[in-house]
């Protein structure tokens, strides 16, 4: 059983450097949801978001409570519907992704504000998500001190930029000619409609990001869920960041502008090229810290949703570090994808919330299904109170989610469809390969447990080999051990000159085990050794036939360089006969120079060791490919 793990500082960093992120782009996205608009919009619309955010939070901690050890992907499976969870699981990973545009997307805005022309914020966003990958398909760990260090910086610039507007601000020592001239974007109209509902989507940014955040993706973890006081604490903090540049932001009439990001605008307001240049650094050091964040995550939450049984099982073990990787390239040919119509950080956020509250929504009525279920069977009176207590809140809540989402859809359709798309993709995935693996299991359910028991007669074995090494050695000093009908060793004649040496070779060890050389060097290829092997089944109908290769290994990456073997491929030439077992002999390379063989190895190098029953002279005979024969052993 895997040791649980504690929620620690690796884990903290990133929800950390994301709320930090949610705090550098909310004021951003409210400027293209509200542009030109009344300020007063903006607290009717922050006072709704707080709400919703409540609401997520009473949410969070009923689901925690009546289910600590469950998913919401598993709670939407057992509770409402396979596909469902499957659904579920496909909105978290879209999540995830969506979160690498918003992180790209700071990186953007922050490369913007360095240069002194604008540009396409996808010439920046498309590369960023993509070249930032390769840390994780590289297999480098993350650094949770280096999030926390850029969450830091980020928020230290943010802090010094807000308490000097607020001071400067009071004192009436900045004017709007000001922030004109030190924009860091061309200003240009902008029309919006349903400012008010447009700008309560926005706002509903916080309660989407801690409903994401609040699920753990560590397979090990104790809980489920984070800790609700530091998922309270992180939040909030983020909530004060974003009120304060609202508010300088209110102050100098840019709140609604859409000149650029909010606080890059203050920083160049008051202090000038340099002070832009400063923050634009910190905030791109904080972009490539969330990037790499979510890519950190990317790998465990496959491995929690294999465990969970929404992907294959494979997936899970600790060993399949390969397959999980190439789905975070997946990961990021979408994120490439998305980031290419999902241009402004404004359409980033609305998708995130749909796409979040899709999740949000197949969970709270699972919740709501199994308090419905409680009050049918159970009969306990503490456990029926806590279930009608569930029943109505996750109720109100299921319907006030799927308000939200139908309220997206009617205002941005686009992206409401887009965000459908994207999260199609991985649902359709994952329910083919699960509907494929049942087909697979119940076709390969025996019907008569009795059928299929047959013992072979006899085991004819077959070594492959090349040349007269210590694999070779070994590979068949193990075959000896299988006390086989018959043993031979097989060669394919690519070379004379090679072949002749393994002959003399052969020879001279004295190894009770004949050796047969099959093919001629003009056409010499795998054929022989598969004909050879046929030749075997066809004569001997009731019995089977072991292939024995030896398979050299090596922990340096230089040697096994110099390793490759084509002998596997026979395998595939073979699979398709029910009577042919595969055998692969390791060999491990040892860091001496000077290794020799083990004791046993020499005896029988030596011919010393003859096995009992065995009674054979060592030969070596050439064999056509249309008169072969085994040696026997």
């Amino acid at each position: 059983m895997a040791q649980q793990t504690r929620f620690g500082a690796g884990s903290a960093s990133g929800v950390i450097a994301l709320a930090a992120m949610a705090a550098l782009i909310l004021p951003r996205s409210v400027q293209r949801s509200a542009s030109y608009s009344d300020p007063m919009i903006l607290g009717i619309a922050g006072l709704a978001g707080i709400a919703v955010l409540i609401l997520v939070d009473i949410a969070i901690s009923s689901i925690g409570a009546t289910t600590p050890n469950l998913n919401s992907h598993t709670i939407a499976s057992r509770y409402v519907a396979g596909a469902a969870g499957v659904v579920a699981a496909a909105a978290r990973f879209v999540g995830y992704v969506l979160l690498l545009v918003l992180a790209a997307g700071l990186i953007s805005m922050a490369v913007n504000a360095l240069t002194p022309n604008e540009f396409d914020g996808r010439i920046v966003i498309i590369p960023s998500v993509v070249v930032l990958a390769l840390p994780i398909m590289l297999r480098w760990r993350v650094n949770w001190r280096g999030t926390i260090i850029a969450s830091l910086l980020a928020m230290a610039t943010l802090t010094a930029i807000l308490i000097n507007a607020l001071i400067k601000e009071a004192s009436r020592m900045v004017s709007l000619s000001t922030l004109i001239t030190n924009r860091v974007e061309p200003t240009g109209f902008v029309s919006v409609n349903h400012p008010l509902l447009q700008t309560f989507v926005v706002m509903c940014f916080p309660a989407a990001l801690t409903w994401f955040l609040a699920e753990r993706v560590s397979p090990t973890a104790r809980t489920r869920r984070v800790p609700s006081k530091f998922m309270r604490i992180t939040i909030s903090l983020a909530l004060v960041y974003t009120a304060l540049t609202f508010y300088v932001g209110a102050q100098l009439g840019v709140a609604t502008w859409p000149i650029g990001m909010p606080s890059l605008v203050i920083a160049a307001a008051f202090w000038g090229n340099t002070g832009r240049i400063i923050s634009a650094v910190a905030f791109l050091i904080l972009g490539i810290a969330c990037t790499l964040a979510v890519y950190d995550r990317l790998p465990r939450l496959l491995r929690t949703l294999a465990i969970d049984g929404m992907l294959p099982h494979r997936l899970a073990s600790t060993e399949a570090g390969v397959p999980r990787r190439l789905v975070v390239g997946l990961a990021a040919l979408l994120g490439a994808l998305l980031g290419n119509f999902l241009t402004t950080t404004y359409a980033g956020v609305v998708a995130f919330v749909f796409t979040s509250f899709i999740g949000f929504v197949l969970t709270s009525f699972g919740i709501f299904i199994r308090g419905r279920r409680l009050l049918r069977d159970s009969e306990r009176r503490d456990e029926r109170r806590r279930a009608r207590k569930n029943v109505w809140l996750h109720a109100f809540l299921s319907l006030g989610a799927l308000a939200l989402l139908i309220l997206i859809g009617v205002l941005q359709p686009l992206w409401a469809a887009l965000s459908l798309l994207s999260l199609l993709v991985p649902t359709v995935m994952i329910l083919g390969v699960r509907r494929g693996r049942g087909k697979m299991t119940e076709k390969l359910a025996p019907q008569d447990l009795r059928e299929g028991r047959a013992l072979p007669v006899r085991i004819h074995a077959v070594v492959i080999v090349t040349t007269l090494d210590l694999p070779t050695l070994r590979a068949v000093t193990y075959a000896r051990g299988l006390r086989a009908a018959t043993l031979t060793a097989l060669t394919v004649d690519f070379e004379p000159k090679a072949t002749d040496r393994l002959r003399e070779d052969w020879q001279e060890s004295n190894l009770p085990v004949s050796l047969t050389v099959l093919g001629t060097p003009e056409g010499a290829t795998r054929e022989p050794i598969t004909e050879y092997v046929r030749s075997l089944l066809k004569r001997y109908d009731r019995d089977v036939v072991m292939v024995i290769v030896p398979r050299v290994l090596s922990e340096s990456a230089w040697q096994r360089v110099f390793l490759t073997r084509s002998a596997p491929r026979i395998f595939s030439d073979l699979a398709g006969d029910s009577r042919v077992m595969f055998a692969q002999v390791p060999y491990l390379i040892e860091d001496a120079r000077d290794e020799h063989l083990d004791e046993h190895e020499r005896r029988v190098a030596g011919g010393q060791d003859h096995s009992a029953g065995e009674n054979v002279t060592p030969t070596a005979k050439v064999a056509a490919p249309s008169n072969r024969d085994e040696g026997k052993a």
